[in-house]
């Protein structure tokens, strides 16, 4: 079954950035060399633990997958506004590319809710695999 909780049983690695803001953001991550990744951007009343049966999808589906807090929300800094949702989605895409290596042309942008916004931005400014919107 499909539950809310921990997903550390998905062997995921945890990790960090910083936005230009100063804001540390926090994120969980599992990368499968070859698999389609999907970056995920939960919606008003999530955090990483909230909607932990996406990435139990994903795993399910053998995807690569990046979940993320924006600032004000779970384990990361700051408050929440409108450019610092758009920010966290445009750094953390920047994060999956240059730093795990991930082509932006091989990801999956999926936003729910709140997320929706920031994906579809960051969707139009970079070419990606796709965007998924969830209501």
């Amino acid at each position: 079954a499909l539950v809310h909780g921990s997903f550390d049983h998905l062997g995921t690695t945890d990790g960090s950035l910083v936005l230009p803001t100063g804001e540390r953001i926090v994120f969980r991550y599992r990368l499968l060399p070859g698999a389609p990744f999907v970056l995920f951007a939960h919606g008003n009343t999530g955090n990483l633990t909230r909607y932990s049966w996406h990435p139990e999808l994903y795993h399910r589906l053998g995807l690569s997958f990046l979940t993320l807090d924006y600032p004000g929300f779970g384990g990361s800094e700051g408050t929440a506004t409108e450019e610092g949702l758009v920010s966290t989605v445009r750094e953390t895409l920047r994060y999956v590319v240059e730093v795990l290596g991930v082509p932006a042309e091989q990801v999956v942008l999926h936003g729910m809710s709140l997320g929706g916004g920031p994906v579809v931005r960051i969707g139009v400014e970079t070419p990606c695999r796709g965007v998924v919107l969830e209501a």
